[in-house]
């Protein structure tokens, strides 16, 4: 006799016109970045260079996985530095009209063929310091051609060693000024648009 999958029985979701207005992105970091991020907004000048997008503001729509991130920046601290601060995890509730406004780049599937993505984040990841790699964007022009937003999955290993995606994972990254106001407007609103969490 064949055997059956077992059923799953999957709770009913929120009713989709509860939740079609925004979407809940997540930040890793630490304490004393989260207050500075609620002080001063997001400089996208701290960012670092090499990464999956190219420097931006990384989120995602998971909190464990920005919980991952900022336990992971918390950890590789100095034992006399982590006593001074806390893993922390902000959230944004972004609405999508205003992301409908910006110009974005959107990969869904992360698998070793999608060449178009893994071709992106071979480009990002090249860029240095001095010369920091921009998206490209076709219809900008340089310096300024980058997307306002990109978002995809997240990489683990990545071209020229490999071409590994992290299973249940996306980062949602801003990466110009107009990208970054959006989420300005989310904290400058406070509770419950915008909130933190100390871990």
């Amino acid at each position: 006799m064949a055997r059956t999958q077992p059923l799953i029985l999957a709770a009913v979701p929120p009713p989709w016109n509860s939740i079609n207005t925004h979407v809940e992105l997540w930040h890793g970091c630490l304490r004393s970045a989260a207050q500075n991020i609620q002080a001063n907004g997001i400089d996208l000048t701290r960012s670092r260079i090499a990464l999956d997008f190219g420097p931006g503001f990384y989120t995602t729509t998971s909190r464990s996985q920005a919980e991952g991130w900022a336990w992971k920046k918390y950890l590789s601290l100095m034992p006399a530095t982590r006593a001074k601060t806390r893993p922390t995890v902000l959230r944004f509730r972004v609405p999508l009209d205003g992301l409908a406004k910006l110009e974005s780049l959107m990969f869904v599937r992360g698998d070793p063929g999608h060449d178009a993505f893994w071709s992106f984040v071979h480009h990002c990841r090249l860029g240095t310091a001095v010369a920091p790699r921009r998206h490209l964007h076709p219809s900008r022009l340089p310096p300024n051609d980058d997307y306002d937003v990109v978002c995809g999955p997240l990489a683990a290993v990545w071209p020229p060693d490999g071409r590994i995606a992290i299973p249940n994972s996306d980062q949602f990254s801003f990466h110009t000024p107009p990208g970054v106001a959006i989420l300005a407007h989310v904290i400058a609103a406070g509770s419950p648009k915008f909130r933190v969490f100390v871990l």
